[in-house]
């Protein structure tokens, strides 16, 4: 996964059913990863740059499509929406 990890926030994936890879930033600390979605992992060093909070911006009228997040310690089901680039459902670990 590369050398991006800072403190307690890792690289992850959200997986669509077409086989589209997007990658995502995971906090360790809470269980929860950010809503945005990049194409490459190379920019999740300049997403970091700029993490204050887990809110998408955009106003889009969600897409919202089927990803598996899978992140260095475990992986769920969520939800995800291509047209603003943005993780739209279970950002969160659930809970067993």
């Amino acid at each position: 996964m590369g050398g991006v990890e800072l403190m307690a926030h890792w690289p992850a994936t959200a997986k669509f059913k077409d086989g589209t890879v997007m990658h995502i930033v995971y906090s360790g600390t809470v269980d929860v990863c950010f809503s945005k979605l990049c194409n490459a992992e190379e920019e999740l060093c300049f997403y970091w740059e700029s993490l204050d909070d887990n809110e998408p911006t955009s106003k889009c009228e969600h897409n919202e499509e089927e990803v598996i997040i899978q992140t260095p310690f475990d992986s769920w089901t969520a939800k995800a929406c291509r047209k603003c680039n943005n993780l739209t459902a279970n950002l969160r670990l659930p809970e067993m």
